[in-house]
């Protein structure tokens, strides 16, 4: 848990886009491979800093795998959040932190093949006060194929 002044990403996952639940093969369904996925991330701050309203910018970077590259299309970068109730933070416990969870739908790139990601999220106010990272675990692609999906 962090101190009444920081701020740490806690989860980094991704999933189907009807669920909650961390898979590796995010665009993997019975009825072929889906054409989005969602990336959901976690966080927690704390009690001085949980309802700041202090401005900062989240930034969610795809790499590949097999090119050992990023993947700006399947890059996000979000600039307009405070940490405030208005973005999502809530309190929690009776520590008085505060937490946040919130998801992106993300669309599968044209793939010739199978290929495997992993994100890397920062968070980082524009002081230079809070920065904090964390990676997901690899996961897989599949390409789309037409009539295909969930």
């Amino acid at each position: 848990m962090p101190a009444p002044y920081e701020a740490e990403l806690t989860r980094l996952i991704t999933t189907s886009l009807d669920s909650e639940v961390a898979t590796t093969k995010p665009n993997v369904c019975t009825n072929g491979p889906a054409p989005k996925f969602q990336v959901c991330v976690e966080a927690v701050a704390g009690t001085l800093i949980g309802n700041s309203c202090l401005p900062y910018t989240l930034h969610l970077c795809a790499i590949d795998e097999c090119k050992a590259a990023p993947n700006e299309e399947m890059s996000k970068s979000i600039t307009d959040q405070t940490f405030s109730p208005n973005h999502g933070w809530k309190p929690y416990g009776c520590q008085g932190k505060f937490v946040k969870k919130e998801c992106f739908v993300i669309t599968v790139p044209n793939l010739d093949r199978c290929r495997v990601f992993r994100y890397i999220a920062t968070l980082c106010d524009k002081q230079g006060k809070i920065a904090t990272f964390i990676h997901s675990a690899p996961f897989i692609l599949v390409p789309r194929h037409a009539g295909g999906g969930c």
